[in-house]
């Protein structure tokens, strides 16, 4: 890891939004983006690794636990 980094899936939760809150905001900014023909590609790449993480139960989780989406690949 990053020295002097905390926290996170293994040294507790640092994230203050949970998944679900996450996936809320985003599909909203990137939603925008396209309105106003802008698309953010990494914006849908992080979007869709989150619903990955909604679906395999960490909706309720803080936006870190995204973590185990890539340990489970």
């Amino acid at each position: 890891m990053i020295a002097g980094l905390t926290g996170g899936v293994d040294g507790g939760a640092s994230g203050k939004k949970t998944v679900n809150e996450a996936i809320a905001e985003l599909a909203a900014v990137v939603q925008a983006a396209r309105d106003v023909n802008c698309p953010l590609h990494l914006g849908n790449a992080a979007l869709n690794m989150l619903y990955v993480a909604r679906r395999q139960g960490l909706g309720e989780e803080t936006d870190s636990h995204v973590l185990r989406v890539y340990e489970s690949v």
